[in-house]
């Protein structure tokens, strides 16, 4: 193969190419695990020289090292949580009381009342139920998307074990 592709950078270029487009097709049909390695080559970079750093001037040997990095960072992850998903949470149910007392259908049918004045093509009956109807799939759609935080949790679970490995393994 090398004395084929020695001399024709367009064909190595192709080539190259190729097996790009391949490697993601074959990605393509395994999304999740696709972010749980990009994730883990991401955090493992950022890890890294920390824990170079805990090997080479603390003496510690690499698997205690990376053991005390995942402690301090998850620990600075809980403290973070801790102080902002009560936060969180509060301003959830806060808005969800004001959501529920704000007469919503009285004022879309006054916007769609006030528009259909100034705008003599407007039929203000159209407007609202094209409104609610909006209103409703775009709540749908938010719904649906809460669906998507399990797996994307799994997903997150995943990425320390890779990270170990991937920070366990050194310059390898």
């Amino acid at each position: 193969m090398q004395a084929f592709t020695a001399n024709r950078p367009t064909l190595k270029v192709s080539l190259l190419l190729g097996i790009l487009l391949a490697a993601f097709w074959a990605a393509s049909f395994v999304p999740t695990l696709v972010l749980a390695l990009i994730l883990s080559t991401l955090l493992s970079f950022i890890l890294h020289p920390m824990v170079q750093w805990l090997e080479f001037r603390l003496g510690l040997r690499r698997s205690i090292a990376i053991l005390c990095m995942f402690i301090l960072l998850g620990g600075t992850l809980v403290l973070i949580s801790v102080e902002t998903i009560p936060m969180l949470f509060a301003k959830i149910q806060l808005l969800d009381s004001q959501f529920k007392t704000f007469p919503f259908e009285a004022k879309l049918n006054e916007a769609a009342q006030d528009l259909a004045k100034h705008v003599a093509v407007i039929d203000a009956k159209t407007i609202s139920e094209k409104a609610n109807t909006a209103i409703a799939t775009g709540l749908q759609v938010l719904g649906n998307s809460l669906e998507d935080v399990v797996p994307f949790a799994v997903t997150l679970s995943i990425v320390p074990f890779i990270t170990y490995f991937v920070l366990a393994e050194g310059d390898r």
